[in-house]
């Protein structure tokens, strides 16, 4: 079964959706790198955690996944049990070079969830503006979770690229 008959298939609530956006003070073509390039990817993405590996074939139908071991984005998540393993998988469904990457996202804290995020990249004043929108949720605590990941990612993101 394909990621988009996933997405059309599953019990969703429009309501349930998280936009965030944040200037980058790094030009587009860099910013749009780190989120093409597996090699960059892995230097920033899902902060708070080691051992990461990123592949990525970035192009409509390609497949990316990233594994890394760390800390949980869950605040209730019992921290005496040690790091967590996480897995986030997808398929690309849009490229646009420098300024738009839509994918599809399934990660192991929720299983049973198969969203979609939309990465896009627009020049702003002071560097790039980066706007995630990630959709098709169907419950509030896992966009509650996704908005703390994608917080720490875009923090994590402007560190790796203003270094």
């Amino acid at each position: 079964m394909t990621e988009a008959v996933v997405l059309d298939q599953q019990t969703t609530r429009e309501d349930l959706k998280l936009q965030l956006s944040r200037v980058i003070r790094a030009e587009r073509k860099r910013v749009f790198d780190a989120w093409a390039r597996p090699e960059l990817m892995a230097q920033w993405f899902a902060p708070g955690t080691v051992n990461k590996s990123v592949t990525a074939d970035l192009r409509p139908g390609g497949e990316y996944r990233i594994d890394a071991v760390g800390a949980s984005c869950d605040p209730n998540a019992d921290s005496s049990q040690g790091p967590s393993a996480i897995q986030i998988v997808g398929v690309y469904q849009e490229v646009v070079p420098d300024e738009r990457i839509s994918f599809t996202w399934r990660g192991s804290r929720f299983p049973d969830e198969h969203t979609l995020v939309t990465v896009a990249f627009k020049d702003a004043p002071e560097g790039t503006e980066v706007t995630i929108t990630h959709e098709h949720f169907s419950t509030a605590e896992a966009v509650q979770q996704h908005q703390r990941g994608w917080e720490g990612c875009l923090t994590s993101l402007e560190n790796f690229l203003t270094k």
